[in-house]
């Protein structure tokens, strides 16, 4: 080959290897929520990478066949070509290799078993080089098929471009459509905002009886319609609780179980349900594990999330942020890693906004503007605020009458990553340091309680038709303080992290009632279908509490009843799962860690604090809850989806860590 000839050879290599690397890491990068955008990006990320590295290949090998003797300087070029060839061949599956054993399965690069795995799978690309050199050196000396296609410019193109389409015609990710509804809800539809206030536990409410004034603006919204003081949450942290909240199913149905689950695509959401009616949807999320690439954004025409940073999304992308920001530095590799980023972000950037912040003035501010925007069809709108979540930091001089004589509101709590109660406890603080943590966590809910009167008021003075808003406000959990040795939440199914509030006001709904019937996360959109005048679709486990509304605004509700249950779970991963059942006055809790088990039985008339176990006392009691108990996990997986996963960008990684989800 003349020089001219290995230059071109190693670009057109480098554009071959190049789309199959590209192929191969869109398929490890990839979720069923992630479209063809994502292929491309991979595609064209390590097209760049190999054609440069191509041309640098065939540099090289022009420079040393020019220097050689003119006796050897065809095989040379023959031995040359070839390597070009294996090196642009072996170094995408090496990269690859590497980066989904380090980061999926080991989840260090610098750990002594991530090096020894390093250089074990090193050694390994360096003796498939070489073999491969060897047979392409063969090849091209035969002039076989394989020389022919791979020397040529068209072919090796040929073969890129066919490799290419026939991946992007397989390719099955990709959401659902997310354009304007293309049918017309009734005309007295009204539109609907549905309220999430992440880590609210209920009986910090001034209306629950708290003895800090938190909550007026809520109070206030109680009083002009329904209150709900026996409603909990299916689950004990935000994930498998907001995807209950919007498929209307437990846990063991949706699989939403860990921090990397995706929402199921086949079960359908409260979201689509508004859409498919002809309304406009939009989510407004400040939480970043509400997210579209881990499905929530399904049926959401706008999706305003959490968006810090965007970061890429493929292995490749991944890798050199690693290298760029993880101390180890290599010469142009921050330069190149933000020219790719760069081109990410013009393909990949949605239709919906992105923000860079979302407190809580933001999140409102986020959803008017976009209501402003809206004309005729009636609207649906989820907004998720994340005060009062920890760290608990209420912006200066908003909470003034927190910041009296007592402790110092203190920000953050222990960390409790990896904590699984019972079978082990989070280290305890003095008193003084507790109090300021509640303290902190209470002024939190009283600005977030202000902001969120100011959206009420603008509801009430400035409706968007004349068709009424309805309104529900309510949480994912609750937050613990050490009453059973964790903080925060995500690691029991005790009460102070299962009992949330539910408020309900609009259309339908009568006012200043206090429905005293246990209620659940997963009866709040059948109830809003419900009072929308919508049908509940097919899958969904909850009830409407329309009727149960009905017979409290004339006085009619049951009295509550032993037979009432309460069920919530926990399925973090293989190893941690615990589920609850509440039965009339009794609670049954059952956890397992690995091959352990743990049971407790509580009566919760006598014992409202969970702190008296009488699991030894009660074995007749105890059988029949569990007996209930397993029904109850029965009834929840009927019907329900595969559990499927999907790994965190380092952004998000980083974001998760600060609020204490990660180590």
């Amino acid at each position: 080959m003349t020089r001219h000839r290995l230059i071109l050879h190693g670009v057109l290599q480098g554009i071959l290897f190049g789309v199959v690397a590209g192929v191969l890491d869109a398929v490890f990068s990839r979720n069923e929520f992630l479209d063809r955008r994502l292929l491309t990006v991979a595609v064209l990320d390590w097209v760049a990478c190999l054609a440069l590295l191509g041309a640098v290949l065939g540099i090289l090998a022009a420079l040393l066949v020019h220097s050689g003797h003119s006796a050897r300087r065809f095989r040379s070029s023959r031995v040359l070509a070839a390597s070009t060839s294996a090196v642009l061949a072996v170094f995408p599956a090496w990269f690859l290799v590497l980066v989904q054993l380090n980061v999926v399965y080991l989840g260090s690069d610098t750990g002594a078993l991530s090096l020894g795995v390093d250089a074990g799978v090193t050694v390994l690309a360096i003796a498939a080089g070489l073999f491969l050199v060897r047979g392409l050196t063969h090849s091209f000396a035969s002039r076989g098929i394989l020389a022919r296609i791979l020397a040529s410019a068209p072919g090796s193109l040929l073969l890129a471009g066919s490799f290419l389409c026939v991946a992007a015609l397989s390719w099955q990710g990709g959401p659902s459509a997310t354009g304007p509804p293309s049918g017309s809800a009734p005309g007295d539809a009204p539109d609907v905002v549905l309220v999430l206030v992440d880590t609210l536990r209920r009986d910090h409410l001034s209306a629950e009886g708290y003895a800090r004034t938190t909550s007026p603006s809520l109070d206030a919204l109680a009083a002009e319609g329904a209150r709900f003081p026996r409603f909990t949450s299916p689950s004990c942290y935000t994930k498998p609780a907001v995807a209950s909240l919007l498929t209307s199913r437990y846990p063991s149905g949706h699989r939403v179980g860990h921090l990397r689950s995706v929402l199921p695509e086949r079960l359908p959401t409260l979201v689509e349900a508004f859409r498919d009616a002809g309304y406009r949807t939009a989510m407004f999320c400040s939480n970043p594990i509400i997210s579209a690439e881990f499905g929530f954004s399904q049926g959401a025409e706008v999706f305003h999330a959490l968006e810090k940073e965007f970061t890429s999304k493929t292995r490749l992308g991944y890798a050199l942020f690693r290298l760029a920001e993880g101390g180890r530095n290599l010469p142009g590799v921050r330069l190149w890693s933000g020219l790719l980023l760069g081109m990410e972000k013009r393909v990949l950037r949605g239709p919906g906004a992105e923000a860079t912040s979302l407190s809580a003035p933001d999140v409102t501010e986020a959803f008017l503007d976009w209501r402003r925007s809206l004309s005729g069809a009636p609207s649906f709108a989820y907004l998720h605020y994340m005060e009062p979540h920890a760290p608990y930091r209420v912006p200066e001089g908003e909470a003034p009458d927190f910041a009296g004589d007592g402790p110092a509101p203190v920000a953050e709590h222990p960390s409790t990553v990896g904590l699984f109660l019972p079978f082990s406890r989070a280290q305890s603080v003095p008193d003084e340091t507790r109090e300021g943590m509640i303290l902190a966590y209470d002024a939190e809910i009283a600005y977030l309680d202000r902001v969120l009167g100011g959206l009420f008021d603008t509801l009430r003075t400035h409706p968007a038709s004349g068709r009424g808003t309805l309104l529900a406000v309510t949480s994912d959990h609750g937050e613990e303080f050490h009453e059973h040795g964790g903080w925060g939440h995500g690691q029991s199914l005790y009460e102070e992290l299962l009992a949330v509030p539910l408020v309900l006001a609009g259309p339908g709904v009568p006012e200043g009632v206090v429905v005293d019937q246990a209620a659940g996360l997963l009866d709040v959109g059948p109830t809003l279908l419900d009072l929308a005048g919508l049908e509940t679709p097919a899958g969904m486990s909850g009830r409407s509490l329309r009727s149960v509304l009905e017979a409290a605004s004339s006085g009619n509700v049951p009295e509550p009843s032993s037979e009432d249950e309460v069920f919530a779970e926990i399925l973090y991963g293989k190893n941690y799962r615990a589920r609850s059942l509440r039965r009339g006055e009794w609670k049954v809790i059952v956890s397992r860690l690995d091959d352990r088990e743990e049971v407790r039985l509580y009566h919760l008339m006598t014992d409202p604090g969970e702190l008296r176990d009488l699991a030894g006392e009660q074995p007749d009691r105890l059988a029949e809850l569990r007996d209930r108990l397993r029904a109850r996990v029965d009834l929840a997986r009927e019907g329900g989806a595969p559990e499927a996963s999907a790994q965190f960008d380092p952004v998000t990684e980083e974001r998760l860590r600060a609020l204490g989800y990660l180590k």
